[in-house]
């Protein structure tokens, strides 16, 4: 695929504002990861922008001597 500087730009930006790649390419009709790539070639680090879920604790008991 062949992104436009326009494009690169828009993607570029909207993923520094927090729009995910699913939603970026929804949008714009370009393959996740044809957008992954272009954002990686621009040196750009993908993360993941989903929240943790919460771990449950663990307690461990001692044993008794």
């Amino acid at each position: 695929m062949h992104f436009s500087i326009f494009d690169k730009e828009k993607f570029k930006n909207n993923y520094l504002k927090g729009v995910s790649i699913k939603d970026l390419s929804i949008q714009s009709g370009f393959s996740e990861e044809s957008i992954r790539t272009m954002l990686r070639n621009q040196g750009i680090e993908i993360v993941s922008n989903e929240i943790p879920k919460e771990r449950k604790k663990r307690y461990w008991r001692r044993r008794k001597n």
